[in-house]
């Protein structure tokens, strides 16, 4: 395993020259692991009437996801579907009795997050205050969360990271004002001898290449890719998805559309002729791996990705000014993906998908398995009706199933806007 402090950095300084690529590829018979997260010890029985332990982390880390010997774990939250919330125009009143009623007594109450269902959007809001019996959410995201013409933040899925939710085997909390974590542990866990490991870089590994010069030729075989996190759902943003994984940031209105994707843990951009085979993306907290923004004749083949926060894999851009690019070299084209394994991605974001296609022309979809997903398996497409370079993109030969699990208005395949051949 090799700790990462900081993103791995690949520029056109980089890449292949002269015919020949550069290659980073495991040695025969290893699995190298490049990881972004850190190890938590010196745990201490806390609170022996509930079994629960706690470390200190410090205060300068922060995370949304924890893994105890390579399983994730479960951040403290509430029962689904809890009765007794009703929608203010400024977030909820509380139950007036059961778990919920003394919610105003509860430590960190800005921590504190309310989780949605509705439709094929799956939200996350953090709470600002909790007066008596009135919870006031965060902005933007609530604001974002009631725009019109829009499925709403109208109800209670469950309520998430309080301390006092800890009730459950295998649920943990970080107060991110003592950098105490506290963990519950599962029978049969060890605490001084149990793997916990918090992802806290957000990009493992970034290629940044220019449109004059792109990063090219370049080829990762073999790598594990794990252990990395993504922290704007932390912030008054939260999560507030229009599709996809593609959230709504800032002021959002018709006129000024202000969308965000997720990003992945792993990014290209403006990159030419790269492949990545037989890797593994696991344990991450955004999305798996992107190619973006003028990225052409790359291929993605071979490789597992599981357990991921969002979408497994991105290609292309959905911004109205990606639509139709003046210039041809900001095209998303000729990508390759294919005989890939997804797996149990957007377990954290349900409305985030398996492979996710934007504005992308002559791209190949082929043979992967995709199954596990609480929404849709393949998403290609974007614009309602805008009029884009998207074309002759193929989908052909993928096993999907087990999808559709959590959300609705989805599919197994999901095509969006015109798209020619």
């Amino acid at each position: 395993t090799y700790p990462l402090s900081t993103t791995w950095q690949l520029t056109q300084l980089d890449s292949g020259t002269n015919g020949f690529n550069v290659i980073y590829q495991a040695m025969a018979g290893q699995t190298p692991t490049l990881s972004g997260g850190t190890t938590i010890t010196g745990w201490t029985l806390f609170d022996s009437g509930n079994n629960i332990y706690r470390a200190n982390v410090g205060t300068v880390i922060d995370f949304r996801q924890l893994y105890v010997n390579g399983v994730r774990a479960t951040r403290a939250k509430g029962a689904n579907d809890p009765a007794g919330f009703t929608k203010t125009s400024t977030g909820f009143t509380v139950p007036s009795t059961g778990t919920y009623a003394t919610m105003n007594t509860w430590g960190n109450p800005a921590n504190i997050e309310l989780v949605s269902f509705s439709g094929w959007k799956s939200f996350r809001c953090p709470v600002a205050s909790i007066v008596g019996t009135a919870i006031t959410m965060q902005n933007n995201c609530w604001n974002n969360s009631q725009l019109a013409n829009n499925p709403k933040f109208d109800t209670v899925k469950w309520v998430e990271n309080a301390y006092e939710l800890i009730d459950s085997s295998g649920e943990w909390y970080l107060n991110r004002s003592t950098g105490y974590l506290y963990y519950k542990p599962l029978t049969g866990e060890n605490m001084t001898t149990a793997a916990v490991i918090a992802p806290t870089l957000q990009t493992l590994l970034s290629g940044i290449g220019t449109l004059n010069t792109p990063i090219q030729n370049i080829q990762i075989k073999g790598i594990t890719f794990a252990y990395a996190t993504w922290l704007q759902p932390n912030t008054s943003e939260g999560y507030v998805p229009l599709q996809a994984g593609f959230t709504y940031v800032g002021v959002h209105t018709v006129l000024n559309p202000n969308v965000s994707k997720t990003p992945a843990n792993v990014t290209f951009r403006a990159a030419k002729s790269l492949r990545l085979e037989r890797n593994t993306f696991t344990h991450l907290g955004g999305s798996g791996l992107v190619f973006e923004f003028g990225s052409q004749n790359n291929t993605i083949v071979g490789n597992v990705f599981k357990d991921i926060s969002s979408s497994g894999i991105q290609i292309g851009d959905v911004l109205p000014t990606d639509a139709n690019p003046t210039d041809i070299r900001e095209k998303n084209t000729n990508n390759t993906i294919q005989s890939n394994y997804i797996s149990n991605v957007a377990a954290e974001y349900k409305d985030a998908v398996g492979i996710f296609g934007g504005y992308t022309s002559y791209s190949t979809i082929d043979h992967n398995e995709l199954e596990n997903l609480p929404y849709s398996g393949i998403s290609q497409g974007w614009g309602w009706g805008t009029n884009s370079y998207a074309q002759n993109n193929l989908i052909t030969n993928n096993y999907i199933h087990d999808v559709m699990k959590s959300l609705h208005d989805g599919g197994g395949i999901y095509t969006l806007s015109a798209q020619p051949n």
